[in-house]
């Protein structure tokens, strides 16, 4: 459901899109929630940027706590996100091809923005994600060091 804000100058947003508040503050939420995951496996904060697409400063910042957005705390507090997210990052630094972390990826990012903004994400690999998610649950993909 589109959120309504204000910016504190008088005026009043009308509505803002789920995935405009997904790009600002859910992703860089789910990027710090695999960063410290990651970082508490054994993978260095080099590898961990590589994977996620940040540079290691920036992991860094999340697993000091300096940096994490809105909704880590609630992803780690959440048993089944933070399930999700534990086997995802077992994913993206195990031995499966690109294309599948890549959809492990976004799988991960469609279900936690889904259930964080109450709202059911209609993107193309959002369908797959309910179905892919339960996969990694039971052991598919290709995951560990």
């Amino acid at each position: 459901m589109p959120r309504s804000g204000h910016d504190g100058g008088g005026v009043g947003r009308i509505a803002e899109m789920p995935c405009e508040l997904a790009a600002r503050e859910i992703i860089p939420s789910i990027r710090a929630a695999l960063a410290i995951v990651m970082v508490k496996k054994g993978a260095s904060r080099y590898r961990v940027a590589s994977l996620l697409g940040l540079t290691p400063a920036a992991v860094t910042y999340y697993v000091t706590g300096r940096r994490g957005g809105r909704y880590l705390k609630e992803i780690l507090a959440d048993d089944d996100m933070r399930r999700l997210v534990e086997r995802v990052s077992e994913v993206l630094m195990g031995g499966a091809p690109i294309r599948e972390k890549e959809k492990a990826f976004k799988a991960l990012i469609c279900y936690i923005c889904s259930r964080l903004n109450k709202y059911e994400c209609s993107a193309p690999f959002a369908r797959d994600s309910e179905e892919l998610l339960a996969s990694l649950e039971k052991g598919g993909l290709r995951g560990g060091n």
